[in-house]
């Protein structure tokens, strides 16, 4: 917003401010489980197996946790990640990315279900 000839930066404090991990930051099998389901979004590619289910439904951003639309307008999609071996189901693991920016977020905590942070952004 310009107010007169100065720029001034409004903050809306709905907006989340999410963190940045870099790579490196998680454990290595954790990490590697990640690098795969990033390889495959971006090759367009779906993995096989339990990952595969679900893979890049809509994410709809319910709760605001990520920047950008919710609900209907959300432009997010949500993809499985490999859970370590012995987890219960689907496990906590989730990217979701935004289709429109390529915004890419992480979560171990199954979208701050399981404590905190919500998302972590990775891209």
């Amino acid at each position: 917003m310009l107010a007169g000839q100065t720029p001034v930066l409004v903050h809306n404090s709905n907006c989340p401010i999410v963190a940045r991990i870099t790579p490196g930051s998680l454990p290595p099998a954790e990490e590697a489980a990640l690098g795969r389901t990033l390889s495959h979004i971006g090759a367009g590619t779906v993995p096989t197996g339990p990952t595969a289910r679900r893979w890049g439904i809509p994410f709809r951003n319910r709760e605001g946790k990520l920047p950008g639309g919710q609900g209907s307008s959300s432009p997010y999609r949500e993809y499985r990640v490999e859970p370590p071996p012995g987890t219960p189901g689907a496990g906590p693991l989730r990217v979701v990315r935004n289709d429109q920016t390529g915004e890419t977020y992480y979560t171990w905590t199954h979208y701050g279900d399981s404590g905190d942070p919500a998302f972590v952004q990775v891209r």
